[in-house]
């Protein structure tokens, strides 16, 4: 999405934004997305694109050693990744 035609768009509108629980992007660059930023300042909770990162990234890794990163780990990879 960064850089491209559509870069500034937001593929929902501001109604079906309001009426979610929570906003889910898989754009991972850039992680602040124009619909994590409507859904953040409409209040909703959201999962962005640097998230799932670090979460298939932790999958992975226990699926390689057997040893699952905590919480803790999983966010600071997801901080590491938007760095």
């Amino acid at each position: 999405m960064a850089g491209g035609a559509e870069e500034r768009d937001t593929p929902f509108t501001a109604t079906t934004i309001a009426a979610a629980d929570t906003v889910f992007d898989v754009v991972a660059l850039p992680s602040e997305t124009p619909l994590i930023a409507a859904a953040r300042a409409a209040g909703k909770q959201v999962i962005t694109g640097a998230e799932v990162i670090a979460l298939q990234a932790a999958e992975q890794f226990e699926r390689y050693t057997g040893v699952r990163p905590t919480p803790e780990q999983i966010a600071e990879a997801s901080a590491v990744s938007r760095a």
